[in-house]
């Protein structure tokens, strides 16, 4: 039935309406801070206890709550399944965002002032990608390529396996730890530990994402790079996707005479290679579906 839902969700979101407008980071961002001033107040042990209060609780209400909805109402609790995955997927809509990052390029070429940059670009993060290419054109904006990629996989195909895998319950607790990523306003300790715990729900379906990048894109590229990174490596998931991602698009190499910008060219390379990649985790899915059915 997941995987129904899942299909739905595809729908709803890529081809009727977009849920971006209810999506947000601050429910998951209030309740960490609250519960963090909360644990400081009463001189909880910040770090484990506290990491595990911070994660537990949110997913335990949503256990129970659907626990009672699907007792009263299975089709009640589908419904309900589903509107929590759509609202799960994000935060935001990423293939708008991606438009407005395009605009803003178009915006800078013309000598006008740009507009606030996607929040795919406002990562904070360091990564660890592999050596230039070589290419002037793509070097200095691979970045943005892979950081785009990397959005996918936190926005699109990470919610969806987990959901698939665990239900709402799935999606919201890989939500919750993605949207305190980072996050400086709880307690360091704390802050570490839930980001361990999300390179534990990222590391297979991560590595999924770099296989279905490749299935997409192309392949054998793809396996060298996993393979010369290190596949099993632990705590380097973003990296291993953001590399791979690179080499599904051949590093940028245009092949063709192209009359566009060539960042933007290579910003539509990288955008119809993740919705290819969407297109594969589908096809995943529904394999481990009919494998565990």
């Amino acid at each position: 039935m997941n995987f129904l839902l899942i299909l739905i969700a595809a729908i709803v979101e890529f081809t009727v309406a977009s849920f971006e407008g209810m999506r947000s980071k601050r429910w998951s961002r209030d309740w960490a801070i609250w519960i963090n001033q909360v644990a400081g107040a009463y001189g909880w042990w910040p770090g484990l206890l506290g990491a595990v209060i911070t994660v537990a609780v949110p997913v335990v209400i949503v256990a129970v709550l659907f626990g009672l909805l699907y007792a009263a109402s299975a089709f009640l609790g589908h419904l309900a399944a589903l509107f929590v995955l759509l609202l799960m997927l994000g935060p935001t809509d990423l293939n708008r965002e991606i438009d407005r990052h395009k605009r803003n390029i178009d915006l800078a070429l013309g000598g006008t002032s740009s507009v606030a940059e996607p929040e795919f670009l406002a990562r904070g993060e360091t990564l660890d990608l592999e050596d230039v290419s070589g290419e002037e054109a793509f070097d200095p904006h691979r970045g943005e390529l892979a950081e785009l990629a990397l959005a996918a996989d936190t926005a699109w195909f990470q919610p969806l396996f987990w959901f698939f895998v665990l239900g709402p319950v799935g999606a919201v607790l890989y939500r919750l730890c993605a949207n305190l990523r980072a996050f400086a306003a709880i307690e360091p300790g704390v802050a570490k530990l839930i980001g361990e715990l999300r390179e534990a729900m990222e590391w297979l379906p991560g590595r999924l994402t770099v296989f279905a990048m490749g299935v997409a894109g192309t392949l054998v590229p793809v396996l060298e790079t996993a393979r010369d990174f290190g596949v099993f490596r632990w705590s380097v998931t973003a990296d291993l996707v953001a590399r791979a991602s690179l080499a599904a698009i051949d590093h940028g190499r245009v092949q063709e005479v192209i009359t566009l910008d060539p960042r933007v060219y290579r910003i539509n390379l990288m955008h119809a290679l993740i919705k290819r990649t969407l297109n594969v985790w589908l096809v995943i899915i529904a394999g481990g579906a009919l494998l565990f059915s």
